[in-house]
């Protein structure tokens, strides 16, 4: 039996308190769980629509992306549900305005830049991607010039082989 959205929502919040509060690999399955189930979630108008319950719950997901401590098979679903989110314009500039998703991003990408082939960095990657296509990124945000630096070292790397 699927969850109501609220629900689901709810659940996912608690599941990400029982996380922040005992990193284990119980409540790191159960956070995983839970971002599964809300994965499957109509998030057309849930983002848009100013309510907290939602914002909540991507603020603490992107939040997580970003703290060096959280277990990889989590910022993995998290990543995976934030690229569902991000599928048209009005979404991709509300997790990018209002969550700086691309700053975490961006962070993620740099504490991981030792491994560029590390999938999470490739997802981190396609993200950002898939967020600032297209778009105005202000080069005054201090993640441009990591991200930047990354990606040069990265290209130049295999112009060497």
């Amino acid at each position: 039996m699927r969850m109501d959205a609220t629900t689901c929502l709810k659940s996912l919040l608690l599941a990400m308190q029982q996380y922040e509060v005992d990193r284990n690999t119980d409540s790191a399955a159960e956070l995983v769980e839970q971002v599964a189930e809300v994965s499957s979630l109509k998030w057309e108008h849930l983002l848009s629509s100013g309510q907290p319950l939602p914002s909540d719950c991507v603020r603490g997901l992107v939040e997580l992306t970003g703290n060096a401590t959280t277990c990889p098979s989590v910022v993995a679903a998290i990543l995976s549900l934030l690229a569902q989110l991000a599928f048209d314009d009005d979404r991709r500039k509300i997790l990018d305005c209002n969550f700086d998703l691309t700053g975490n991003l961006a962070s993620l990408v740099h504490r991981h830049g030792a491994a560029p082939a590390d999938p999470l960095v490739l997802q981190s990657l396609q993200l950002l991607q898939k967020l600032t296509y297209n778009t105005r990124v202000s080069s005054s945000s201090s993640y441009i010039y990591k991200l930047v630096d990354f990606l040069v070292a990265n290209i130049m790397r295999r112009n060497l082989r």
